[in-house]
């Protein structure tokens, strides 16, 4: 808010003509107060309001073009100042008890010509400051337009509305990294890799980069040999004293994790021990009693009244913490991607995450794997989580091991290697739990120990 009344605001209307605004709104205020007139009364605010609108919604100012329309105010007020300057100054020296000498008399009455002058001159010389590289945003977002594809991911320092404008990018999928006192943009931006290393999109990071100051690399952003490769597309100077550039880079995921699935999918092998992995089997008899117990106990009326048919040993997180718009989690008999049934989980906004618990397995190496189709119109973001008691600490430990956007219609396998030396000592068992954020199909889960390969 104050970059944009102290900086781009003055900036856009010359700041010569602020400091006129400012000298020509404390005049209006306190010189001759009981000869305003209506006018004056329907001026004042109307000027105040297109100032504070901007002020207030600042984000929206992505070019100078929206605070462009100040530059009339300004400049009426300038000359406003200009015209009361002379009465003013003459009613200050009467105030101080002055005598209107010659000399005095020659300044008030030239003391106009001096301010007109005055904005004159710093203006021309505003003009002057002609920035030569005022084209690199622009040509810049032209190139990435160019060669993006259509999912692919955008990350910023720099400003992200611009970016969008003229990258014709939708702005609610910029990820913007900001610096901290905890937290450096460049260490930001290297998690932000590392989480989408297994991303199937091309991700698109624009970065400005200050004199002396290296650009990011694999080496220097200290990424994991598995996480992708970068690429410099374009780098230009934004300023014209050379002292910031905006470089457009490439980051490929290297997918270590996921692979688009175009064949067959494969049955299950029976070294499986994930119980009901290709959920074929639908709670039932005293399973299905005690889950319908604590849908009526946590009072899901959208559970209650559908005709939904729920994986058997599979236990969905729904439940009085989370009634209010829960996420919906059934066995899906449409175009399953296996068998008869797949499990379906829609956690679209303004629907909770969809969360689902698997039985427990105990501590070892293990080989994972399972499909996934991404449904409805958006990306859907799936994070695999592991869990497991800690009997010393009295609680949960919970890990991160995969975190993924699945575009809508895409079939994809996931796979991994859980071992015992990732778990930490004390733990005996764990589960896996999915989450998604968004609406996605699962099948054929499958959890092999090593040993038994």
């Amino acid at each position: 808010m104050s970059n944009v009344l102290f900086q781009k605001i003055p900036s856009v209307t010359f700041e010569a003509f602020a400091v006129g605004v400012i000298v020509g709104l404390v005049m209006l205020l306190f010189f001759r107060p009981k000869k305003r007139r209506t006018f004056f009364w329907l001026l004042l605010p109307s000027v105040l309001f297109m100032i504070a609108w901007r002020i207030i919604c600042h984000e929206v100012l992505i070019s100078a073009r929206y605070a462009s329309i100040l530059i009339y105010p300004a400049v009426l007020f300038t000359v406003w100042a200009s015209f009361k300057m002379e009465p003013l100054a003459r009613w200050i020296l009467r105030k101080t008890h002055t005598p209107l000498n010659r000399r005095w008399r020659f300044f008030c009455k030239f003391i106009p010509y001096f301010f007109v002058i005055g904005i004159g001159i710093a203006c021309f010389c505003k003009s002057l400051r002609f920035n030569p590289y005022w084209r690199a945003i622009p040509e810049i977002c032209q190139t990435f337009k160019q060669i993006r594809e259509p999912d692919a991911c955008v990350i910023t320092n720099f400003r992200e509305r611009l970016i969008a404008y003229y990258g014709d990018y939708d702005f609610s999928r910029i990820q913007k990294v900001y610096r901290s006192k905890e937290i450096s943009a460049k260490e930001q931006l290297s998690q932000q890799l590392v989480l989408k290393k297994n991303h199937l999109s091309t991700c698109y990071f624009f970065w400005e980069v200050r004199r002396k100051t290296p650009f990011p690399t694999v080496e220097n952003l200290k990424l994991p040999p598995d996480t992708g490769t970068l690429e410099l597309v374009e780098r230009r100077f934004i300023r014209r004293q050379k002292k910031e550039e905006l470089a457009l880079f490439r980051f490929t995921p290297a997918r270590p994790d996921i692979e688009e699935w175009k064949q067959p999918v494969p049955p299950l092998p029976r070294e499986n021990i994930y119980k009901n992995g290709g959920f074929e089997a639908a709670k039932k008899d005293k399973e299905l009693e005690n889950w319908i117990k604590h849908l009526q106990k946590s009072k899901l009326d959208v559970y209650l009244k559908s005709n939904w048919l729920y994986p058997s040993a599979w236990w969905l997180d729904v439940g009085w913490w989370n009634n209010v718009n829960p996420a919906h989690m059934y066995l899906s008999a449409q175009n399953p991607i296996a068998g008869k049934y797949s499990l379906r989980m829609d956690g679209r906004p303004p629907k909770k995450n969809a969360v689902s618990v698997s039985p427990y397995f105990p501590k070892g190496d293990y080989s994972y794997s399972f499909f996934i189709r991404g449904e409805g119109e958006k990306n859907s973001r799936f994070v695999l989580y592991f869990r497991g008691w800690l009997p010393t600490k009295k609680k949960h430990h919970v890990f991160r091991t995969l975190t993924v956007d699945i575009p809508p219609g895409k079939l994809c396998k996931i796979h991994g290697k859980i071992t015992a030396d990732m778990l930490p000592e004390e733990m005996r068992s764990f589960i896996f739990l999915p989450v998604v954020s968004g609406d996605v199909t699962i099948d054929q889960m499958q959890i092999i120990p090593e040993k038994q390969k």
